[in-house]
């Protein structure tokens, strides 16, 4: 027996730049007054009783996309721009998840810096621009507000915020060991804008669902500033340069090396060697503050051994502060990728993860994904730290 076709909504909304899935749910659920979880159900997105799967926002299948074009009167390629698909050209880490194998599902997605469990927001963002539809239902929740390493918003020159301002919950829709898209999907009448995370107090009574926060988060004045100025303009312009390797379809130059699938490996590989380094990196950031900053990331994987191994397949820092500190430090590190001047910068760190554990610095640098450049420029020599094979630098050479 054949299923009915799915009837399309009776109204729906045009998606916002770089709107990502869950927040064209949330922004078309509060205009027909029906629950994010209702929504997706008759859009035909995978649904438990729970929660709405956070794994779609990776990517639909050519099924569940074409009944989302159809209900939702979107074109196919509008489809596709509201998940991170698309970003799998630019930003590797998300290529190298499989989406149809249970490991990759629940919290295995954020490791290896491939996504962040919660969405970070800008407020100014979530308030709009003034346009009729977006003064009745918000900005856009951008997509790549998802990824590690988007800490800032360029256009309103502030770093991300990454929790709410009442509740101080991250913004994620974590339910027990899987994450849905939206929190508390079941509720309705929230303003996209407004905190869906439960409220603090007391957990709900059985069989009764918590009670939202509900708190704006587009309030003026919740933008995260916990940078000086200095500080402040070297990580946005850090922002924009990360935005430009992340654009689909940028140019980039016709060698490898020079395209971005080698440029975040690189960076990633280098903010691991930070970390597990630390504070030998400490030089390549120009203010104590940020110091700081990384050190309060990087401080529990020196003093315990144990935690050291873990780095190696964990997530980036959940604080956009202590990202965009870390990540800078990184690309001073990379610089323009000269192999003689970046080995002069990364050896010391690389010799001394080495002299704390060659293991875990054998595996970090096997597993990078990293660009014959830095791998050469990490490579032992006569006089150099623990022997390692070179095989893979050498195969890319």
């Amino acid at each position: 027996m054949t299923q009915p076709t799915p009837r399309p909504l009776a109204r729906s909304l045009d998606p916002l730049p770089g709107e990502s899935l869950a927040g064209f749910l949330l922004r078309l659920s509060y205009r027909m007054g029906v629950t994010p979880h209702r929504l997706a159900m008759l859009c035909g997105l995978t649904c438990r009783s729970d929660s709405i799967p956070q794994e779609q926002l990776r990517g639909l299948s050519p099924e569940v996309a074409g009944q989302l074009a159809s209900v939702a009167h979107l074109s196919m390629p509008e489809v596709q721009a509201l998940t991170l698909q698309e970003l799998t050209k630019t930003y590797p880490p998300l290529a190298r998840l499989r989406t149809g194998r249970a490991a990759d599902i629940g919290s295995t997605p954020f490791i290896n810096w491939a996504t962040n469990p919660d969405s970070r927001y800008c407020p100014a963002c979530l308030r709009g621009d003034g346009s009729p539809v977006q003064r009745a239902f918000g900005g856009a929740w951008q997509r790549c507000w998802y990824l590690p390493i988007t800490f800032a918003c360029t256009q309103h020159s502030c770093l991300l915020e990454s929790t709410c301002p009442h509740c101080a919950q991250p913004l994620s829709g974590r339910v027990v060991r899987r994450y849905s898209l939206v929190r508390t999907p079941h509720v309705s009448g929230l303003h996209p804008s407004q905190c869906r995370n439960p409220a603090p107090g007391p957990p709900p009574k059985p069989r009764t669902r918590a009670t939202p926060c509900g708190a704006w988060l587009d309030a003026p004045g919740n933008a995260a500033t916990p940078l000086p100025p200095p500080d402040l303009q070297c990580v946005l312009d850090l922002q924009h340069d990360l935005n430009l390797w992340l654009a689909p379809g940028r140019l980039h130059g016709a060698a490898e090396e020079a395209g971005p699938q080698t440029y975040f490996a690189d960076l990633i590989t280098t903010a691991r060697l930070i970390t597990l380094s630390w504070p030998m990196g400490a030089t390549f950031l120009p203010s104590t503050t940020l110091m700081d900053l990384v050190d309060e990331y990087a401080t529990p994987y020196v003093h315990n051994p144990a935690r050291r191994g873990v780095q190696i397949q964990r997530s980036a820092p959940r604080g956009t502060a202590q990202t965009s500190a870390l990540l800078l430090a990184s690309a001073t590190i990379l610089g323009d990728r000269d192999l003689v001047p970046l080995r002069e910068r990364i050896e010391p760190l690389t010799r001394e993860v080495h002299r704390r554990s060659a293991s875990i610095g054998d595996k970090l640098l096997k597993d990078s994904h990293a660009s014959a450049t830095l791998l050469r420029a990490t490579a032992p020599r006569i006089y150099g730290f623990q022997k390692r094979s070179t095989s893979r630098a050498s195969s890319k050479s």
